[in-house]
């Protein structure tokens, strides 16, 4: 009798995974911009952004609120938050928690009424003047 070679099996194909790096272990960890840029949502910013707070069950506490120069915005009842950077929905529940110390699970719906427009500047090149 001969003895059996006792060796690890094989992991399945299905269980490798697929590496769009060449195969190399580790790449896409050492690279942490490898999957950043798939569905980026808004960052809130502070040049120009306004936000609509909108409030189904207590309208009272409806508002349109600005985003200031130091990142903040001013609420009714509580006290302001930073939201600069911060997207959509992670603003939503900052809102939550910050409302949930005087509405019981409060509701609401976030609306980015106005943002920085992209823009462009177009320069002439003095070649193309003439004198």
């Amino acid at each position: 009798m001969q003895a059996q070679d006792v060796t690890a099996p094989a992991q399945a194909p299905s269980q490798q995974g697929v590496r769009g790096n060449g195969g190399r272990a580790g790449d896409h960890e050492q690279h942490p911009c490898y999957y950043q840029h798939s569905n980026r949502r808004y960052p809130i910013t502070i040049t120009a952004d306004v936000l609509e707070l909108n409030f189904p069950f207590t309208p009272e506490f409806n508002q349109t609120v600005t985003v200031q120069p130091d990142g903040y915005i001013t609420l009714r009842s509580v006290e302001g938050i930073r939201v600069e950077g911060q997207t959509l929905p992670e603003v939503t529940n900052s809102l939550q928690t910050a409302y949930a110390k005087i509405l019981h699970e409060p509701v609401i719906n976030v609306e980015l009424k106005d943002f920085e427009k992209p823009y462009f500047m177009w320069r002439r090149s003095r070649s193309s003047w003439k004198i």
